[in-house]
């Protein structure tokens, strides 16, 4: 998994798109609107990928590269963030009491 946080958080869409481009992988996006993080197929893309978001003229501040978080396993396999989930349940229990 790699993880970026961009100097300019208005620019979290252009940089999804460029890393969508060069990694071939969805891209997730943080509640922290300057971060997101995509799977890495192979770790000799990610090299590849950060100069792809220089080039594009997007400054990258950090950047981070290891597992996947839990919250991140569960919006692949749901679709949907953690939060969203447990906001359902709590809608749930607050509409049965």
């Amino acid at each position: 998994m790699l993880r970026v946080r961009l100097l300019d958080p208005g620019q979290r869409s252009r940089a999804a798109s460029v890393l969508r481009d060069e990694l071939r992988q969805a891209v997730d996006l943080a509640s922290d609107p300057a971060v997101l993080s995509a799977q890495v197929p192979a770790v000799d893309r990610v090299a590849s990928a950060l100069a792809a978001l220089s080039r594009s003229g997007l400054v990258v501040t950090e950047f981070a590269l290891g597992q996947p978080s839990l919250d991140e396993v569960f919006l692949t396999l749901t679709g949907h963030p953690v939060e969203d989930d447990q906001a359902t349940d709590e809608a749930d229990e607050e509409e049965a009491a």
